[in-house]
């Protein structure tokens, strides 16, 4: 039973670690079998006991196996299976090298199974480092061997990489399509609501925006409580569809949602981060100074995040959400009033959506930057804030994202004036 697939959410501990265990302890020390009990206890250790580093002495332990048995077969499952692990924990390159490895194994193998997981979240490492060519690569292949295996839940998480990868850039059509696909194999995915929620904020479909918000919210009574990631999904959403939409609605569900995650002490890194992100866009949402000094300093941690400074160095973007953390902390220096640590914010914000090219997050730092610079209203800041503002509303106009085309647009007028 204990080499059967299972699939854990962080708070539901329903003992699998002891299962594990009972289970090593009958079959003999660095036998196949051993490897095969813990390529499992890798995820177990990470999703529901949160010890990272005990993990990766595991994920060695079996990782040698496979390769003294010559089991290339057991190799790619161990190293596909330590890759969500990694992502949860932030090491988004070691997951990403993990990832690239399980997928060769996986072609060779013809494993399409362990090759739409490892592509899912090799697409995933990629797009939090901001390398959305990378992960438009993953995505693109991984619909072919998903469409094979008829599993609706992996089906989905293709389809929702397809998504996001699209609506980073501001293929809004494409986005919504692949987000159809998913919701018609599987209607209350979380991840797809979610997304679906944010797709309809930005081009200004509102009533629809609020719509999906209410079925992501209906469907999160499906699971469990504690530090997971119907919590941190929660937390994201509505702070961001209202700083998008202007509409305040159900930020008290997100507010309680966060709290509990990064009050728990059980969290995993990319849980803390989401979670914290959620509280900082409340408080930018509520304009409260106090407030965002606290944030902006949990952000600007590593240590409270639960991750090295090092690893934290290649989160370039909150996960779920896609923003890029530059930004949210430039939005957090203008609450605290310090205008010039959020213009550097904005200006590596600028530098990361330029080079990545995450279009529609280029033009709410475009918005963003200019409104601090107005505000500021240094030596050339109304000059540079109105070629901003162009820029904002040339793009908004081009993808239609109405929301932003209306505040970009006033902006603008009102400087002229």
């Amino acid at each position: 039973m204990a080499e059967q697939p299972f699939k854990l959410s962080r708070g539901e501990t329903w003992g699998a670690d002891r299962l594990v265990t009972q289970a090593l302890q009958l079959v003999p020390v660095d036998s196949p079998e051993a490897g095969r009990l813990l390529c499992r206890y890798v995820s177990v250790l990470v999703i529901e006991n949160g010890e990272y580093e005990a993990a990766q002495e595991v994920f060695t332990k079996a990782l040698n196996i496979a390769r003294r048995e010559q089991d290339e077969a057991l190799e790619m499952r161990i190293l596909s299976s330590a890759s969500e692990p990694d992502v949860q924990c932030l090491r988004l390159q070691g997951g990403l090298v993990k990832s690239l490895r399980a997928i060769e194994l996986a072609q060779q193998a013809d494993d399409p199974r362990t090759e739409v997981n490892a592509r899912y979240f090799a697409g995933m490492s990629q797009l939090i480092m901001a390398n959305l060519e990378g992960a438009c690569q993953q995505a693109v292949a991984m619909l072919t061997p998903a469409e094979r295996l008829r599993d609706n839940y992996l089906l989905a998480g293709a389809h929702y990489l397809n998504q996001t990868t699209s609506s980073l850039a501001g293929n809004w059509e494409e986005a919504r399509n692949s987000n159809e696909r998913g919701l018609a194999v599987s209607p209350k995915d979380l991840r797809l609501l979610f997304s679906r929620a944010l797709l309809e904020s930005e081009v200004g479909e509102i009533d629809q925006a609020f719509a999906y918000v209410d079925r992501f919210l209906e469907a999160t009574g499906l699971s469990g409580p504690g530090p997971t990631f119907v919590s941190s999904w929660t937390a994201l959403l509505t702070p961001l569809v209202a700083r998008i939409t202007g509409v305040m609605y159900k930020l008290d569900l997100a507010a309680e949602a966060a709290e509990a995650v990064v009050a728990s002490s059980g969290g995993t890194p990319i849980l803390s981060l989401m979670s914290r992100c959620g509280l900082a866009m409340q408080t930018v949402l509520r304009n409260d100074p106090p407030s965002a000094k606290e944030q902006y300093a949990a952000l600007a941690s590593a240590e409270r995040i639960g991750v090295p400074a090092s690893v934290m160095r290649t989160v370039r973007v909150v996960p779920s959400t896609f923003t890029p953390t530059a930004r949210l902390q430039g939005l957090l220096a203008r609450t605290m009033g310090d205008f010039d640590r959020a213009v550097v914010h904005f200006e590596s914000s600028l530098n990361l959506c330029r080079r990545s090219g995450f279009r529609p997050e280029l033009a709410w730092t475009c918005w963003d930057f200019a409104d601090t610079l107005l505000e500021r209203d240094g030596p050339d800041d109304r000059t540079k804030a109105e070629s901003l503002l162009d820029e904002s509303l040339a793009i908004s106009i081009e993808l239609g994202m109405r929301p932003l085309m209306e505040c970009a647009r006033s902006s603008r007028d009102t400087l002229r004036a």
